[in-house]
């Protein structure tokens, strides 16, 4: 079961889908796709899906996706606390 501030305890089939104890705040990834290499790869899918390109504005036959499975940056307490302290400052600022 995983955890956040705001819903304490949340029942995911997934959890964990990092590491057990992750902060579960930023289920999804705000930054994704971040085609950074150091965080995620291309990987070939299976058949054609139609995802959203964001650049181009419309839906768009694929087959592969970005795939940040390894990436563990948005589930660490303390990168989420900074970031919703961010958030806050630039709410209130």
């Amino acid at each position: 079961m995983g955890k956040n501030k705001t819903t304490k305890k949340i029942k995911c089939e997934f959890y964990p889908c990092h590491f057990k104890g992750q902060d579960c705040t930023f289920c999804y990834c705000p930054l994704y796709p971040c085609y950074n290499p150091d965080w995620g790869k291309f990987v070939k899918i299976k058949g054609k899906y139609k995802l959203f390109d964001i650049s181009k504005g419309k839906l768009e036959k694929v087959n592969k996706i970005w795939d940040c499975s390894k990436c563990e940056i948005f589930h660490y307490p303390y990168i989420v606390n900074k970031i919703k302290e961010t958030i806050k400052e630039k709410k209130n600022g």
